[in-house]
């Protein structure tokens, strides 16, 4: 198969009709090229994903991440999260769902967190109110909960 060339509109075409006649070969052959190169192909993945979803390359994450020591900028603590194989996942990108403007870079939990409170400060704000005054009640020994 012949790499697209600019400007040749009928290169499109002959590709897919190869892949449709070949589809076996090229599907073994695709998977043995990410079974020697896991490491590489995760990369790209994570870096096309960055780039579609939020607009940004990865230097501009690395600078992102940096500014910020590695750390959320909610709570300051470093990603704990870990993905299917153990490995400990990257800081989220935490945008404005509205504008696509990105704010920072969050742990899991914290994006959750903003997530879940559907990006309103007014819900955020009753539950530490919610917190705090359950934090001041003396504990109720009439509770019967099971240890």
């Amino acid at each position: 198969m012949t790499r697209s060339r600019k400007g040749d509109p009928g290169q499109r075409a002959r590709n897919v009709r190869w892949y449709a006649e070949n589809r076996e070969y090229a599907k073994q052959k695709a998977k043995k090229w990410y079974h020697n190169n896991r490491e590489r192909a995760r990369k790209a993945h994570r870096n096309a994903a960055l780039k579609r979803r939020y607009g940004i390359t990865r230097e501009q994450y690395e600078v992102l991440f940096r500014a910020q020591n590695g750390r959320c900028a909610i709570c300051g603590e470093p990603e704990r999260q870990r993905d299917r194989n153990g490995r400990v996942k990257e800081l989220s990108v935490d945008h404005d769902h509205v504008t696509s403007k990105i704010r920072s870079l969050l742990c899991g939990d914290c994006n959750l967190l903003i997530g879940n409170a559907r990006e309103r400060a007014d819900i955020l704000v009753a539950a530490i109110r919610y917190l705090h005054l359950w934090e001041a009640r003396e504990p109720d020994h009439n509770d019967t909960q099971s240890t």
